[in-house]
């Protein structure tokens, strides 16, 4: 009960009361715990719609059987969010079609319902908005969105050829507000040297990678058939 009023920021008066064994108190606690769970409730559709994502999805009746996890770390390292507390970065590799947005979405709203602002972006459209910004002159406005995030999920990750503006500005962001401050979640069905075979601004581009590799644990998608490219992107 005390966690209860804490909850609900009542004060020391209103606990010591509730403690007092007046058979009103139970009524009283129920009427408390409902009015927690409504503010749950509440944050969480809140987080859930500035999220933005396209569709809803959870982990119920997710099929994991051709999801290979890391060795060093366990599956519930990623279900239960703990990468997102350590800031960590999870790269969820494989063909189309084989859940890997899937899975990134329902990380999201995990995230969501445990209170941690989340934000979706396909990469294409993050590319497009930092180039707006940067051309406004609002790119320090922008980019100080996401050092507020606790879950970043990025769909479809890569490069677009000839684009060395949107490199750059992805390389400025993570430097500044992502990288060790955020949990981040990759979706793509390229590898990294694929990106960088995509890449003009090679040099940048490299560095924005190493970054990413740093921080993150990959996840392969697809099955047996996709562990070489797994372990090939792992070293």
């Amino acid at each position: 009960m005390d966690m209860i009023c804490r909850r609900l920021r009542l004060s020391s008066e209103v606990r010591e009361v509730m403690r007092n064994g007046n058979p009103a108190n139970d009524y009283l606690a129920s009427v408390l715990s409902n009015e927690v769970k409504h503010r749950d409730d509440t944050r969480t559709a809140r987080y859930i719609k500035a999220a933005r994502f396209p569709e809803p999805k959870v982990f119920d009746g997710f099929i994991f059987d051709d999801v290979i996890f890391p060795e060093s770390v366990s599956r519930d390292y990623f279900l239960d969010g703990v990468f997102l507390s350590d800031k960590r970065g999870v790269f969820l590799y494989g063909p189309p079609g084989t859940g890997k947005t899937h899975f990134a979405i329902a990380t999201g709203i995990r995230a969501c319902e445990r209170g941690l602002k989340t934000r979706f972006w396909r990469a294409y459209d993050l590319c497009e908005a930092l180039k707006s910004a940067a051309s406004r002159n609002e790119f320090g406005k922008f980019q100080a969105v996401f050092k507020r995030l606790d879950c970043l999920i990025i769909d479809e990750f890569g490069f677009y050829p000839g684009d060395s503006e949107a490199i750059s500005l992805l390389f400025e962001l993570f430097c500044s507000s992502v990288y060790q401050k955020v949990g981040v979640v990759f979706t793509s069905n390229l590898s990294y040297d694929e990106w960088i075979v995509r890449a003009q601004e090679t040099k940048m581009a490299d560095a924005l990678i190493d970054r990413i590799n740093g921080m993150s644990h990959v996840i392969g998608f697809g099955g047996e058939s996709h562990r070489y490219s797994v372990s090939a992107m792992t070293g």
